[in-house]
């Protein structure tokens, strides 16, 4: 069979010249098939797959969605939620020291058994022979400077009682004030009455006490 006119004459037909830089075109059965490979690793989530590159080299591809390597997993455990304890304070505040108060020095004298607000004021009493000292607190602002003083005798008397013999004591100094009764009869009980006439009256209108007196004393 004659070739055609249009080629000269003794040469052949060839197929068209290869792509350059000795690349081959691959099939596209080829393509489909390699496609086909990839994608089960794209759709199992692994973090990475292994496809040698051109110089053989083993290339690593991070699957788009995947963890990636900076990311760290979480663990849950099942259990009961617990209350996060407080931390305990360790410093505790310095005890706030309690001021101190000397003692008054104490007056002998003035150290009687009694409160604001009784009635009768004590009366301390030492016998001696055939008489009887007594002593009382003077109460008041200012305190009263006269008192008057008697021993009452406690035996049974029938008919008429005797009448009593006051003697005035008269005290400008002092929280305290005392007197001594005489001419009393050894042995026999006796009562020692106190009365502060002048003692006044307080801020509400009530009387100071005005009246006090002692328990049974024995004279010597």
């Amino acid at each position: 069979m004659a070739a055609p006119d249009s080629a000269p004459r003794g040469t052949f037909l060839r197929s068209a010249a290869p792509p350059p830089n000795g690349t081959f075109v691959r099939s596209t059965r080829t393509a489909l098939l390699g496609a086909l490979a990839a994608l089960p690793l794209l759709l199992s989530g692994c973090d990475t797959s292994m496809i040698t590159g051109k110089d053989g080299a083993a290339d690593t591809v991070v699957a788009e969605g995947s963890a990636s390597p900076e990311d760290s997993w979480i663990l849950f455990e099942k259990g009961r939620a617990a209350a996060t304890p407080k931390p305990s304070a360790t410093a505790k505040p310095s005890p706030t020291p309690t001021p101190s108060f000397s003692p008054l020095p104490e007056d002998t004298v003035c150290a009687f058994d009694w409160l604001a607000g009784q009635v009768l004021l004590p009366v301390n009493t030492e016998v001696g022979a055939g008489s009887i000292r007594a002593s009382w607190p003077r109460v008041g602002e200012p305190p009263p400077d006269s008192f008057r003083i008697t021993a009452v005798p406690q035996d049974n008397v029938s008919g008429v009682q005797p009448e009593l013999e006051w003697q005035t004591v008269t005290v400008t100094s002092g929280c305290s004030a005392s007197g001594t009764i005489t001419g009393l009869r050894p042995g026999r009980p006796y009562i020692v009455w106190v009365d502060a006439p002048e003692s006044g009256y307080q801020l509400d209108g009530t009387p100071r006490p005005r009246s006090g007196r002692s328990g049974v004393v024995y004279p010597e």
